[in-house]
């Protein structure tokens, strides 16, 4: 069985195609360096984009409490996370943006400033992202964030030692739980506490017991948290790198000009 013909009918073979190649050099640098103009106009439309991270390190500490069950310790962690991310501690952060950036971002509301931040939580330690075109409001913006989540954090635990010091004063005999909330309300769960023994003076703690658990947004005394490292200034973008983009055009250029010096119609000589 002969090789395949080409496209003039000659066999083709590795000599045949080395030849073709370096007849039709041209193509390849024509279409190579189009393919890195391409990518870099690509670039200039699509900006680098930064990201800088502060770290929070979040936990339950056992030796102040009993251990609690796997899927109440996921939605007391999960407390945390909707408190980290909640409206009112994104407002926070959006308010010690500068009034120039915010105008200039379009940053008028939490819901704006969403697409700009990112939590990722690895076990222990969450990173809080904060992404921008600007390296220096990438910083920012995760510093803020930070800030924002430790001082809500503080408040709401501040609130959840005074629950728990009203758990035990006489005469209340209270059964606390975190209960899900009705079906298609989108809301989380919530602490909810019971007086099984009721006085004048119980229904008077009952009621300064559940101001204090809904101001300490679902959060367990036990809760504990630090902030591990500040953001810093990025120095290398993470999304669009203009040289990634101007050599991958630049290989995609050569791999189409392979083809086309290659499949070009013309006349060959042929051996005699």
């Amino acid at each position: 069985m002969g090789c395949p013909m080409g496209p003039l009918g000659d066999s083709i073979s590795p000599l045949h195609v080395f030849q073709l190649l370096l007849r039709r050099w041209w193509v390849l640098i024509v279409l190579g360096t189009c393919g890195a103009l391409a990518g870099l106009a690509f670039s200039a439309t699509h900006p680098p984009v930064y990201e800088s991270k502060a770290v929070l390190g979040v936990s339950i500490d056992y030796g102040i409490s009993q251990p609690l069950e796997l899927v109440v310790e996921d939605r007391a962690v999960n407390r945390v996370v909707g408190l980290v991310v909640s409206d009112a501690v994104l407002a926070m952060a959006l308010a010690e943006v500068p009034e120039s950036i915010r105008l200039e971002r379009g940053w008028r509301t939490p819901a704006d400033l969403r697409p700009a931040l990112r939590l990722d939580q690895r076990l222990a330690q969450w990173e809080l992202v904060g992404s921008d075109r600007d390296p220096a409001i990438a910083q920012s913006l995760a510093a803020a964030w930070a800030a924002a989540s430790v001082k809500a954090l503080d408040e709401a635990r501040v609130h959840a030692w005074r629950a728990a010091g009203l758990v035990g004063l006489p005469p209340m005999d209270v059964d606390c739980a975190l209960r899900e909330s009705s079906a298609g309300t989108g809301q989380p769960a919530q602490w909810q506490c019971r007086v099984t023994r009721v006085s004048a003076s119980a229904e008077a703690l009952q009621g300064q017991l559940q101001t204090e658990l809904d101001a300490s947004r679902g959060l367990l005394p036990n809760i504990t948290y630090e902030l591990l490292q500040m953001p810093v200034m990025p120095e290398e973008p993470v999304i669009w790198g203009r040289e990634s983009l101007v050599l991958a055009g630049a290989s995609i250029g050569f791999l189409i000009g392979l083809v086309v010096a290659l499949a070009w119609p013309g006349r060959e000589p042929r051996p005699a």
